[in-house]
């Protein structure tokens, strides 16, 4: 390749290696792979088979891609050996001195369980008066969340600025306007992006960024069962995912570091010099053709700025939103099959109108299958060994005891295997008394405490009765499972 060299000594070399790397017949893309060896990793070119000492890429190419690994930054003996070099720590600092953070949330679609969002955004393990809060939202359903949590809170942060529904701000412009924020106050040193569907498990996330120290950085984020992330790998000819060699591994966690990326989203950590330099402009988001997520992602690699993702830790997951129905009372029940991992419906809801409320009535039956699969039938194999359940039933419902109204329930068998009888709300709180007596064995069971259960057989041995609720008012879930 140097043989080819026909200019002079003080001519420029990157025009040399452009030139070749434009030639069809002489450059190599696709045709570069990663050769590990012990200890160390190097480039490969398949069609010559041969491993250059030079690699040189420019515009979309996979050179990022490349510098993960060579010369020696990750190999599979040492895995990330620059992953350490270069941070910020923040373990000598007070609090007063901890970098100041605006955290911008978004919501922009309905989105289950957004009053835990804020329960995990306030136990963020990271000194409030040093966080100022950007909220955008454009959904009216969601006004009831923000306003609840902000009158609980919001005079524990620095500052706090709402946009919300009644100021018709496209979500664009909201993110432009959050990046203001930091961009225009000369105290912020980060802007920390987080979409209201990102559930941060861990709390220790913003000071593990922070202490990475680069210039954009996402938490690697996933959802169960899937090979879906918030970053991708590598780019199509397009500007649209295409999947890297090492994405499998990284999302699976057998590769873990800090990995050079051209594509982040839902949650990122910005530092607050790139926004107010490289990345000043005021339309970040906008494209004609791209979404607003991949524009931001395209126009930061144009600049030159370097996006990051790290798998080093847990951090947590991405809900789904795509299903979500606001037409229900309480909407995070109903999603059992997209959130499983979001178990809300432990909690136990109060506000039925009737005595009896059937599943099947608030069209919840295929719900309360999938929890009585999930959850019930482990325990029920355990309980009675030998018997194994599918979690059929035809009578699943609601019941409501009031001293006034149906304080009791006379005896009686139910028509199943077993019966489960899953406590709403808190004996001693909520309402005193109730139960159930075994009359057979003269053996009775005190009201469960909220959210747990009582099983017990159905049909011809457990002939028993609902003990009287004395004050008060007392919801029991029952199933009668097998019938």
């Amino acid at each position: 390749m140097v043989a080819d060299w026909a200019g002079k000594d003080n001519d420029s070399d990157q025009l040399f290696f452009t030139k070749i790397y434009i030639d069809p017949e002489k450059r190599v893309q696709n045709e570069v792979v990663l050769k590990f060896e012990d200890g160390r990793v190097r480039a490969r070119n398949v069609m010559y088979d041969t491993l250059p000492v030079i690699v040189h890429g420019n515009g979309p190419t996979k050179i990022n891609y490349l510098g993960n690994y060579i010369p020696k930054v990750w190999t599979f003996e040492t895995g990330c050996t620059v992953c350490d070099e270069d941070q910020r720590p923040l373990s000598g600092l007070k609090e007063s001195e901890y970098p100041l953070v605006v955290i911008g949330i978004f919501i922009q679609q309905p989105t289950p369980f957004v009053s835990v969002f804020f329960e995990r955004l306030l136990n963020l393990k990271y000194p409030k008066d040093r966080l100022k809060l950007f909220i955008y939202n454009q959904e009216p359903h969601h006004e009831k969340h923000v306003s609840s949590f902000l009158e609980d809170h919001g005079t524990e942060y620095q500052a706090v600025k709402v946009i919300g529904p009644e100021e018709d701000m496209d979500s664009l412009a909201s993110r432009n306007l959050g990046f203001d924020v930091c961009r225009q106050d000369r105290d912020c040193e980060y802007f920390f992006s987080v979409d209201v569907e990102v559930v941060l498990k861990n709390a220790d996330t913003l000071k593990i960024l922070i202490e990475q120290n680069r210039p954009i950085i996402a938490p690697m984020l996933t959802r169960p069962g899937r090979l879906w992330t918030n970053f991708w790998g590598a780019l199509s000819a397009d500007g649209y995912y295409a999947r890297s060699e090492d994405y499998v591994d990284i999302v699976q966690g057998r590769r873990v570091g800090v990995w050079n990326v051209p594509y982040i989203s839902s949650v990122y950590l910005v530092k607050g010099s790139v926004l107010k330099t490289d990345l000043s402009a005021s339309d970040l988001f906008y494209s004609e053709t791209l979404d607003s997520d991949m524009t931001f992602c395209h126009n930061v690699r144009n600049q030159g700025v370097f996006m990051y993702v790290t798998n080093r830790h847990e951090f947590g997951r991405v809900l789904s939103t795509e299903n979500y129905r606001t037409t229900h009372l309480h909407n995070d029940l109903w999603q059992i099959f997209e959130n499983p991992l979001d178990k809300r419906i432990q909690g136990g809801y109060e506000n039925v109108p009737t005595i009896d409320i059937h599943m099947n009535q608030v069209n919840y039956e295929k719900e309360w299958q999938k929890f009585l699969l999930d959850y019930i039938t482990p325990i029920t194999e355990k309980v009675f060994p030998g018997y194994y359940t599918r979690a059929q039933f035809d009578l699943a419902f609601v019941v409501r005891y009031r001293p006034d109204e149906q304080p009791f329930l006379r005896p009686h068998h139910d028509a199943s295997t077993f019966t489960i009888n899953v406590a709403l709300n808190q004996v001693g709180i909520d309402y005193e008394g109730g139960g159930c007596r075994f009359l057979r064995y003269d053996c009775s069971i005190k009201a469960p405490r909220k959210g747990w259960s009582l099983m017990h057989p159905g049909r011809l041995t457990h002939y028993h009765e609902g003990l009287p609720t004395t004050q008060g008012t007392r919801y029991i879930a029952v199933t009668f499972i097998d019938p």
